[in-house]
Formats: C-alpha cells, structure tokens, sequence
C-alpha cells in the first residue's frame, strides 16, 4: 500500500522538477545569458531546438534526454529545417476562406 508520506514526498518532487523544467525553459526564451557550463550546453541546444532542426535537442533541463533519443547530433551534421521556425504552419491558409 502506498502511504501517505510517500505520496506526498512524491507529489512534492514532481512539482519541483516541473517548476525546475519550466524555469529553465523560461530563462531560455528570455536574454538571460547563462552562466555555468552545464546551462550553456542546455541554453545552446535548445536555441538549436528553435533555430536549426526541430527534430533534435529536444532536452530542455537536461541533455541526457538527447543522449538517451540520440537526438543530440553535431550542429554540422544536422541539416538545417525547411519548417523549423514555423513547424510547418503557412500563415497565408489564416486569410483563404473555404
């Protein structure tokens, strides 16, 4: 049976690695300029994510994930995307009426 400290321990780490995930995903997408190595590499692989190939650095709190889905390739060797700064969405369909 799962009692009652436990699962509060748990909903309590959970939450904490959301807001963790969620505040590095913000400081991204903001001009903060990191300052570890370890926030450098997120910070650079998910402008990467945004600017280069949607497909790859999909980490953003950690690269692991990268590691884990080899989706972390050499900036080199990952072509760049036709659709990756509008995943494929054409703006001109808004205005074309059926």
């Amino acid at each position: 049976m799962f009692a009652a400290p436990q699962a509060c321990t748990a909903f309590v780490a959970v939450v904490l690695m959301t807001l963790r995930l969620e505040w590095m995903h913000f400081l991204i997408h903001t001009r903060y300029k990191p300052q570890s190595a370890q926030y450098k590499r997120i910070w650079r692989n998910h402008r990467l994510h945004h600017c280069k190939n949607e497909h790859y650095w999909l980490g953003v709190s950690t690269w692991m994930g990268d590691v884990i889905l080899r989706t972390g390739g050499d900036p080199k060797d990952v072509p760049a995307s036709d659709t990756c700064k509008t995943l494929g969405f054409d703006p001109s369909e808004l205005s074309r009426r059926d």
